[in-house]
C-alpha cells in the first residue's frame, strides 16, 4: 500500500502543506494549512468507485487501466515538534517515519493539492502507479 505524507511548511509568505515536491495553495496561518491537510488526508482514505483511468509514464507512454475504488493509500499529516503532535492522526516530523515506503511523488504542478475530492482521488491513483 502507498503511504502519502503531507507536511506543513512555510511557503510563499504563509503556510502550505506539501506531498513530495508539490505544494498546496498558500494559507494565511499554520492552523488553516493543518486543518486543510487533515481533511485532504482523511479524503485520501475514503473508498470510491472503480474507475477507468489513463496515465502517462516517465517515457511518455500512455496506459489505460481500471483502478479499484477500494485501493486507497495510507495518508497522514506530519507536524514538527513545536506544533500539537499529540493530536490524533498526526506524526511528529522528527520521528524519522519517512524512511520506510513513503512515496516520493515527482509529479508536475499540473496537480495542485487544493483539497478537492477529485484531486485526492487522482493523486492516490498516480501514487499507486509509482510503487
Amino acid at each position: 500500500m502507498v503511504d502519502v505524507v503531507y507536511r506543513i511548511v512555510e511557503h510563499d509568505g504563509g503556510w502550505a502543506y506539501k506531498a513530495g515536491d508539490v505544494f498546496s495553495e498558500t494559507f494565511p496561518t499554520r492552523e488553516a494549512a493543518q486543518a486543510t491537510a487533515d481533511a485532504v488526508a482523511a479524503e485520501q482514505r475514503v473508498p470510491g468507485e472503480d474507475e477507468a483511468i489513463s496515465w502517462e509514464d516517465e517515457a511518455g507512454r500512455w496506459h489505460d487501466e481500471v483502478e479499484r475504488g477500494s485501493d486507497r493509500p495510507q495518508a497522514r499529516v506530519e507536524t514538527d515538534p513545536i506544533s500539537n503532535s499529540a493530536s490524533v492522526g498526526r506524526v511528529p516530523l522528527a520521528s524519522g517515519l519517512r524512511s520506510s515506503g513513503v512515496a516520493d511523488i515527482g509529479i508536475t504542478p499540473l496537480l495542485t493539492l487544493a483539497g478537492a475530492a477529485a484531486a485526492g482521488y487522482l493523486l492516490g491513483s498516480m501514487l499507486q502507479r509509482r510503487t
